[in-house]
């Protein structure tokens, strides 16, 4: 679940252009509904472009 909600962000890279596949059993165990995941997706977001500030330019 943390590889694809990292590489949905757009941070990172697994070494490969591939996403993994969302296991829906993960998805139910966890509790958690598709407005849930895109809620973390967009908190997950906002905290990269917080942490953008911190990182110094080149």
């Amino acid at each position: 679940m943390a590889d694809i909600l990292i590489r949905a962000v757009g941070f990172g890279n697994g070494g490969d252009m591939g996403m993994p596949v969302l296991d829906r059993d993960i998805v139910k165990t966890l509790g958690l509904s598709l407005t849930d995941i895109a809620e973390i997706l967009d908190e997950m977001e906002g905290e990269f472009l917080k942490s953008e500030d911190l990182i110094p330019s080149e």
